[in-house]
């Protein structure tokens, strides 16, 4: 953590490494509250990058949890953190928060990146890359996967179709507050 810039107890400057971003990427997962079902939430494939060539870099990664018997898709969002800005109110305790929130949310605050935008990826991936802004991922879809449950992980914010069983390459393109999928290229899934 010394490593990063901070002003009036937040963080501004990009991760120095990716001990740093990995510390920020487990400081999400770890305010994750599993139950019975979903549990375990880990942090995994984290890199960082500029990822809308504004010269500040995001923290991007795999939030991953085990799941048991669930009926709605389990955990496993590709993740964006962005930086802390002065006077950042994602980050800040309301009058409602309890001591474990402002807890989480001082830990955010000293690491100074908050989580921005996610998409459920619906299979096992296999790769994450990031050139010229746009976000690669590579995954294997199966049949009856905890990570996509059709159409009974409608309702939970995860997209009601999972793709055909198979690799499948999907793109992303990142802005403040949304990660989007990009359209294929023609002739490829």
């Amino acid at each position: 953590m010394s490593s990063l810039a901070c002003w009036a107890g937040l963080s501004f400057a990009a991760p120095a490494d990716t001990t740093a971003a990995q510390r920020a990427a487990d400081a999400v997962a770890d305010n994750r509250y599993g139950d019975d079902i979903q549990s375990d939430f880990r942090a995994r494939r984290v890199q960082v990058a500029d990822l809308d060539g504004d010269g500040r870099a995001e923290i991007l990664f795999l939030l991953t949890a085990t799941c048991a018997q669930a009926n709605f898709d389990c955990e496993n969002s590709l993740t964006v953190l962005d930086a802390l800005r002065p006077n950042d109110p994602r980050a800040q305790p309301s009058r409602l928060s309890d001591d474990a929130e402002k807890a989480h949310l001082a830990r955010v605050r000293a690491l100074g990146y908050v989580e921005n935008a996610s998409a459920q990826i619906p299979g096992e991936v296999e790769s994450i890359r990031v050139a010229d802004q746009r976000i690669s991922v590579a995954f294997l879809a199966r049949e009856a996967s905890p990570f996509c449950q059709g159409d009974a992980g409608a309702g939970h914010g995860h997209s009601a179709a999972c793709p055909a069983p198979g690799r499948h390459t999907w793109h992303y393109a990142w802005k403040p507050g949304a990660l989007t999928r990009l359209a294929p290229a023609p002739g490829r899934r």
